[in-house]
């Protein structure tokens, strides 16, 4: 008999060994479930909640401990909202490394009835079921304890904790723990014995190629029984290709300190199947065409991560390899030779109805409908964005476009400043036609502004159930904890105690309909997991960081979510296309006045930025620091060269004023000076006579004057001789 003793039971019934899939019914997919809803039973997540429901029902506290994607969250959610008697009331809750041991606390002790004095619990009657999930990510304190997993061991073998403003002791009744973890490293803490000698441990082991197979390919399979039979047959094949990619990939691509985010598990897996499952039967309707799209999705899932071009090339060869080999198709009719694949929903233009998920071959045609959408974006904005669109642009866009149109779809954006990560992502929100929520950090911005702002979003999501693109930036960290809330929306749609006692009411008469339309008890617990459903469905978060750092390690590792639950998008160096047009764009918002020589200045500046970013390399290689060339770098070269050009040309044209005035009064004042000059030449005849009647004059009044002086003498004596005579 193949396989493990894990994979067999006995039958009570008969006294023989049996396979835990003969043990239940075969699942059929329900039409109308969503990729995420989809839960597809196998030999270990049959026998891992078979023990879950022998341990809870007979009040024995379980530990499920394995790695990332193994399912223990999706099992354990499962059997404790679906499967379990009326009397046992779920709370779901999660740790972070931010958590304190107040918020768990805080958290529990608000689901708390009093019975009776220093008793509390779930209402008469009822048990509840309290799962913690990422129950080891809190971080160690001084000592080594990490309050959170203490309060919990406090719980379970105390059976209380101590109220914080009395510091009574308060007996908590009718509650059995389980646990979900990973095991220690990359962020998780080691837990103390003292708390696993009260658990139950189960393992959850690597899902084998067989049970990821049987997953995958009853999904797949249900979906692509519309299509022509040309593509429905090759269900099985691209699962098996998926299946050897995958573990190729997880094998030979490691996380280093340089690629943190280089860790890959079964998600990976299901977001290659989710995105070929985006395709239209009317569209889709021969082999070559269903391989475009897996190849297509292949490169979205792992390709859009690589750091640098080496990664890259390496892993579109094994693409290549995987195309050839396990699907049988010739490489060359299932990838463009520019490398570059587009597929997308958004080639009808706004309002389109139904919107066709569809591969665009025509490049000149994609950049046309961009800058219309772009130039609408503008039209309708507050700020308009005076953006470029160079094909590497388009790509990203096409790129979280195709991520926000998927239910649960979330990006992690990663690049340097200035690459264009949060533009970009407005436009792919218009192109969408979602909302956009943002953040705006002022002075004295603090948990209370934080936390009311998240509660707008979350309910714009789940409530009026629209879809929402909510973009923050690690710029806008004011403190940690709003990345740990972050993760949480990402993890589970929920941040414990966010919200007030009426708000709950509206969510409980928004979702009461949910329950009664998948026949489900509207318990409180089941109307709020309805309301989760739909925040998770409606709210897209765009994480743009910076992986320049410690910090962005730090992050990646203390909040697993940020990795685990969103699609990645490196912006690689823009390339020579990028710098070219971005530099032409820059140097004919006016007339330089550069003429011929326009092209030469804008291949002068691409040059340089791609010697600068060469010589950065180098000192690396040589001194071991770096030297970061951004984007940010290329737009503060352009513009301080307009801004120097203008200013020395305004220095220039001041002294060309300056001389041309100098030159100008010379000449007129050359002028005035000729015109006297001749005036004098024609006034000296007229000077001359003037001359002689002057030199005449003087001998008359000579003359004159003699005579006037003989007869003061005649005048002298007259008076002198009447003057005697009076005497």
């Amino acid at each position: 008999t193949a396989g493990l003793v894990y994979d067999y039971c006995i039958d009570l019934t008969t006294g023989k060994w049996v396979e835990w899939l003969t043990t239940v019914e075969e699942h059929e997919i329900s039409g109308n479930q969503s990729f995420a809803e989809m839960v597809i039973p196998t030999k270990d997540s049959i026998r891992n909640i078979f023990l879950l429901e022998k341990f809870l029902t007979h009040r024995f506290h379980v530990m499920c401990i394995g790695p990332t994607g193994t399912g223990k969250t999706i099992n354990i959610e499962s059997y404790l909202m679906k499967n379990m008697a009326d009397k046992y009331v779920p709370l779901v809750t999660s740790f972070s490394a931010q958590t304190s041991a107040n918020d768990a606390q805080k958290f529990l002790d608000t689901k708390m009835e009093k019975r009776k004095k220093g008793v509390y619990g779930p209402s008469a009657g009822k048990q509840y079921i309290i799962f913690v999930d990422d129950f080891n990510m809190p971080q160690r304190e001084e000592y080594g304890a990490q309050p959170p997993v203490e309060l919990v061991r406090q719980a379970m073998g105390q059976v209380g904790w101590y109220d914080t403003v009395t510091l009574d002791f308060k007996k908590i009744i009718d509650c059995t723990y389980v646990m979900g973890m990973g095991p220690p490293g990359g962020g998780r803490n080691p837990i103390t014995e003292r708390v696993k000698r009260l658990c139950n441990i189960v393992g959850y082991v690597e899902m084998d190629e067989a049970s990821q197979k049987i997953i995958f390919n009853s999904i797949l399979g249900h979906f692509l029984a519309d299509f022509e039979k040309d593509v429905s047959k090759m269900s099985s094949k691209i699962v098996d290709a998926t299946s050897i990619f995958y573990n190729k990939v997880s094998n030979d691509l490691l996380p280093t300190p340089v690629k943190p985010h280089y860790t890959f598990n079964l998600r990976d897996f299901a977001k290659v199947i989710q995105g070929v499952m985006m395709a239209h039967p009317k569209r889709c309707i021969s082999g070559t065409h269903i391989v475009r799209v897996y190849v297509h999705e292949c490169y979205r899932v792992f390709r859009d991560r690589m750091i640098n071009y080496t990664d890259s090339n390496w892993l579109r060869d094994q693409v290549q390899a995987n195309v050839e080999e396990e699907l049988g198709f010739e490489w060359g009719k299932c990838a463009p030779e520019s490398d570059r694949l587009f597929f997308g929903n958004f080639m009808e233009g706004l309002g389109a109805d139904p919107k066709i998920y569809d591969e665009v071959p025509d490049l000149e045609k994609l950049t046309n409908v961009m800058y219309e959408y772009l130039s609408d974006y503008n039209a309708e904005s507050k700020s308009p964005m005076n953006l470029v669109l160079f094909l590497d642009a388009i790509e990203h866009v096409s790129r979280i476009a195709r991520v926000l149109s998927q239910p649960r779809g979330n990006c992690l954006l990663l690049g340097v400043g200035g690459s264009g990560r949060q533009s970009l992502t407005r436009l792919a929100t218009f192109v969408s036609e979602y909302q956009i929520f943002q953040v705006e950090i002022a002075k004295g911005y603090g948990q209370n502004e934080w936390r009311e702002d998240l509660k707008q979003c979350l309910m714009v999501a789940g409530l009026q159930n629209k879809p929402i693109t909510f973009l923050f930036s690690d710029v806008q960290i004011v403190f940690e904890s709003m990345v740990e809330d972050i993760n949480n929306i990402l993890n589970s749609g929920d941040i414990p105690g966010i919200y007030a006692g009426d708000e709950e009411d509206q969510i409980m008469n928004a979702c009461r309909n949910e329950c009664q339309k998948k026949r489900i008890a509207a318990t409180k617990i089941n109307i709020f997991a309805q309301y989760l459903l739909r925040v998770r469905k409606n709210i897209h978060v765009c994480l743009c960081m910076s992986p320049i750092g410690e910090a962005f390690r730090t992050r990646l590792r203390m909040f697993p979510s940020l990795v685990n639950c969103c699609t990645i998008d490196w912006f690689m160096p823009w390339p020579e296309e990028a710098l070219r047009s971005v530099a032409m764009d820059k140097m004919t918002v006016k007339d330089m006045g550069l003429g011929e020589h326009l092209s030469s200045v804008v291949d002068m500046f691409k040059v340089v930025h791609q010697v600068v970013e060469q010589r950065s390399e180098d000192f690396l290689n040589m001194l071991g620091r770096r030297n970061y060339v951004t984007p940010t770098s290329y737009l503060e070269l352009l513009s301080t060269y307009i801004g120097t050009l203008g200013v020395q040309r305004k220095r220039v044209a001041g002294l060309r004023d300056r001389l041309g005035n100098g030159v100008e009064k010379i000449s007129s004042t050359k002028v005035q000076v000729a015109a006297m000059q001749e005036q004098l030449t024609a006034l000296q005849p007229v000077l001359k006579v003037t001359q002689g009647e002057v030199d005449e004059m003087m001998v008359q009044i000579s003359a004159d004057k003699e005579a006037a002086g003989k007869t003061r003498v005649t005048v002298e004596a007259q008076a002198e001789a009447a003057e005697k005579k009076e005497k």
